[in-house]
């Protein structure tokens, strides 16, 4: 219910200026319709929900199982890419397809989680290792809903969404990366500002699963990232 309660509020506080619009007889009407293109540019913050996978095989300490130890970490940084879709406009109504490629630094770095737990022996962490992971490129295929008020368009997006996402670690020859796949669920508000250029502003929320990190080692670990980003963009509409 928070996830919803979020995506909404983003929404409806996103739409806002084509309801503004509308009360002040804004009318000036757009024909939506057509192929476009465009980049974007915002900041992501996202919780890995990270757990080491193993329970009771690997005993790092006396009577502490490894999947016992807690893995903390908040990735966030900048995005940016760029997009292409189309959109059909049937009165009011619009619909569309969007397709979004792009890259970043959605990063974290903390301290590696095992330190104190492994002793001291060959490759274990002592203080002052640390473990970072990073999204570095992600991609969308986005449904679009909206509604076109004059040179405004309130919409909402869902889809399916994917990432790359790779870890270092200091000590334990912990490096990895893996695709992860899941879904994306959001809205936003676009603004036409010449004939055939637009702006706007998007959030979007996902939530993936996928690859494990450091597969068939002691340390195995499994990570389902979710994800909010909020990002400004501009369009240009192909005659």
């Amino acid at each position: 219910m928070k996830t919803l309660s979020t995506a909404t509020a983003a929404i409806l506080a996103l739409a806002a200026p084509a309801a503004i619009a509308q009360d002040f007889g804004y009318s000036d009407a757009y024909d939506w319709s057509g192929v476009y293109a465009g980049a974007s540019i915002g900041v992501a913050s996202s919780d890995p929900h990270a757990r080491f996978v193993k329970s009771t095989s690997v005993f790092p300490a006396p009577g502490i199982p490894i999947s016992s130890i807690s893995i903390k970490s908040n990735p966030s940084g900048l995005v940016g890419g760029f997009q292409v879709g189309a959109n059909q406009q049937f009165g009011n109504f619009v619909i569309g397809a969007e397709a979004e490629i792009g890259t970043g630094n959605v990063t974290a770095n903390i301290p590696d989680p095992l330190i104190d737990h492994l002793g001291t022996g060959s490759g274990a962490p002592v203080a002052g290792d640390s473990v970072t992971s990073t999204s570095d490129f992600n991609g969308s295929l986005l449904l679009r809903a909206g509604l076109g008020v004059g040179r405004f368009l309130p919409y909402a997006v869902a889809g399916m969404s994917a990432a790359h996402v790779w870890t270092t670690a200091t000590a334990g020859n912990g490096d990895d990366n893996g695709l992860f796949g899941g879904w994306a669920v959001g809205g936003g508000v676009e603004m036409m500002v010449a004939d055939d250029w637009s702006v706007r502003a998007q959030y979007l929320h996902t939530q993936m699963s996928g690859h494990n990190f450091s597969a068939g080692k002691f340390f195995e670990n499994s990570s389902h990232p979710v994800t909010d980003a909020v990002t400004l963009g501009v369009n240009y509409k192909f005659n």
